[in-house]
């Protein structure tokens, strides 16, 4: 992982026929992987957009901030381990689209992208 993990938590029970649900990071960096089952997770960074399946093959997924992610299609009994930069900090959420797609604008801007 190309940070050090401060938090890890695990996702599981994840209903079936629970509703995508988009959500990004402001600072923290993640890295996703799957110990059983698999789900599907569509990841946009404004650039590029594209369909990963993460899956317990031992192989991961690493979402640097302001990239936006939705997790999708949980196989039952799915168990997904997240590794983060940074503590549970409810201020770095972002979680509309347009609110992404805001934050990604100013970081732009800031960073002195065209």
């Amino acid at each position: 992982m190309p940070f050090e993990a401060r938090r890890i938590f695990t996702v599981n029970e994840v209903p079936r026929r629970k509703r995508p649900r988009g959500l990004r990071h402001k600072q923290c960096h993640q890295f996703l992987w799957c110990v059983a089952g698999s789900l599907r997770r569509l990841v946009d960074d404004c650039t590029r957009r594209a369909e990963v399946l993460p899956s317990g093959d031992g192989m991961g997924l690493y979402m640097p901030p302001l990239t936006w992610g939705t997790q999708y299609r949980y196989e039952a009994e799915t168990v997904l381990n997240v590794a983060a930069s940074r503590p549970y900090e409810a201020a770095d959420y972002i979680c509309t689209y347009e609110e992404f797609l805001r934050e990604r604008d100013t970081a732009d801007r800031r960073d002195g992208t065209p």
